[in-house]
């Protein structure tokens, strides 16, 4: 974890008033002794907001392990809030607090007041925890976007106890809502002292399993996660987590953080149980695979002595899917260019370009690694199956097909040889990070050089054969 401490700030009329990329373990609101040390976040948008891009008090984007603490109601003024409350409705794009594939983190103590969406979580998420925020004047409160967030609760002597975060608007029921990732619901705990503190009055939600256990103390500079082993990381490692959509990617990319997680906190695996020997076995199988070697090439990246070993670990690697074959691109780009204090090429931004603006499934977290690199600011789309166009590739990523297309060589510059599959190709079609349909051969042209004629950057290959089945491949074009 890291040291970054972002406190005691008043902050009026922008667009973002904090804003984290990359920045695992930031702190904002408290030092590293758990003190409160408060942010003011003010913004002056009126009741009808003519706002098009998005505004948020606190976005974290991959900042694992982030901890947002709000004032501990020492006094009657909000940490996050717009001078009026608004009154258009469906404004998405104006948020208290916005955690984008963040997991870890611990949202304490917050007072929200006035904005359309309280905080909203998008992507991955998992593990993270809120306490006691108290939210007002809202449409959404708490909005998922595509989600995957995990049980609500804390532990003390007496058992599983509520963490009492407070929705304050009589009027509205719409408390906790969007869209859920895994199928299975989450489970909230909550008081029945009174209604403000019930995350789903009119049982609206699917994704929300609602428990009514005891009333605990909560405190704002507890930031502990006492959650059993199970709780946390059980349904990855038994595989018995289930998705509704992208299984494939979310499968792989909850198993890669569950691993990661393990490798920040190798105790996790030895805790005396019957069950260590199954987490053993889920974590020494994962680091033999790419999940672990890639994760290798971050760790060995960031001393000057390793880079020639991260290198060459990183080349060796046969990428599986999407999100390793982006990985793998960004790892090489930085550990010729960053790492050894060394300048991009022209080509290197172009491809880094195109994977910043991937979503996550596409390329995982090194979308914000690309990012960064260029100093770029990137609002990844939530993927859907509803949002691709008819007739397009129709996310290519991850599919048992990907790999039975073989493209030589890859990278590519002038041409490329496509071969793989026994049947006779029937269409061939090249498209562009934004599914544009650039190129398109009738005929079976294995084995034959077919040319490029395109800018450096990221491609995708769609191959139909003569029986109609749908084959993709993934290039890259260099200069």
């Amino acid at each position: 974890m890291g040291n970054t401490l972002v406190n005691s700030n008043e902050i009026t009329d922008f667009r973002y008033g904090i804003h984290a990329m990359n920045t695992p373990g930031i702190r904002i609101g408290s030092d590293l002794n758990d003190d409160p040390f408060p942010n003011s976040i003010k913004f002056n948008l009126g009741a009808t907001p003519g706002i098009s891009d998005l505004y948020a008090g606190i976005r974290l984007q991959r900042c694992d392990g982030a901890f947002v603490t709000g004032d501990n109601f020492s006094n009657s003024l909000p940490d996050i809030e717009n001078d009026v409350e608004v009154s258009s409705t469906g404004l998405t794009n104006f948020r208290g607090i916005d955690i984008e594939n963040s997991r870890d983190t611990r949202i304490n103590c917050n007072v929200i007041r006035n904005l359309p969406r309280s905080i909203t979580f998008t992507g991955h998420c998992e593990r993270n925890l809120l306490r006691n925020n108290r939210m007002s004047g809202y449409e959404n409160a708490i909005e998922l976007y595509g989600a995957y967030i995990t049980d609500q609760f804390q532990v003390d002597g007496s058992g599983d106890q509520p963490t009492d975060n407070q929705w304050l608007d009589a009027n509205s029921d719409l408390r906790v809502s969007g869209s859920f990732m895994p199928i299975d619901p989450v489970n909230w705990y909550y008081k029945t002292s009174d209604q403000k503190y019930d995350p789903d009055p009119t049982l609206a939600s699917t994704s929300i399993l609602l428990r009514v256990p005891g009333s605990g103390t909560v405190v704002c500079d507890d930031y502990s996660d006492q959650r059993t082993r199970d709780e946390l990381f059980g349904d990855v490692v038994y595989d018995s987590l289930e998705f509704a959509e992208y299984v494939d990617e979310n499968t792989y990319y909850a198993r890669m953080n569950t691993y990661l997680a393990m490798e920040n906190d190798t105790s996790i695996l030895y805790l005396n149980e019957l069950s260590d020997t199954t987490y053993q076995n889920f974590y020494f199988g994962m680091q033999s695979l790419n999940v672990g070697e890639l994760a290798r090439v971050n760790e060995l990246s960031v001393y000057p002595d390793s880079v020639l070993t991260a290198i060459s670990i990183n080349d060796a690697v046969s990428e599986d899917n999407d999100i390793e074959f982006n990985k793998k691109t960004v790892n090489h780009i930085y550990l010729n260019t960053f790492a050894i204090d060394s300048s991009l090429s022209g080509t290197d931004s172009t491809t880094l370009e195109a994977i910043a603006y991937m979503n996550w499934y596409q390329a995982g977290d090194v979308i914000y690694t690309a990012a960064s690199m260029l100093f770029l600011e990137i609002q990844p789309s939530v993927p859907s199956s509803r949002l691709f166009a008819p007739n397009t590739m129709i996310n290519p990523t991850y599919t048992a097909e990907i790999q039975s297309v073989i493209a030589v060589p890859n990278p590519a510059q002038d041409f490329v040889v496509l071969n793989g599959i026994n049947s006779a190709f029937k269409v061939v079609e090249f498209y562009d990070t934004k599914n544009n349909l650039l190129k398109s051969i009738s005929g079976d042209i294995r084995g034959e050089e077919v040319s490029l004629d395109f800018a450096p950057g990221i491609y995708f290959i769609k191959v139909t054969d003569e029986a109609n089945i749908v084959y993709f491949k993934k290039i890259a074009i260099i200069r």
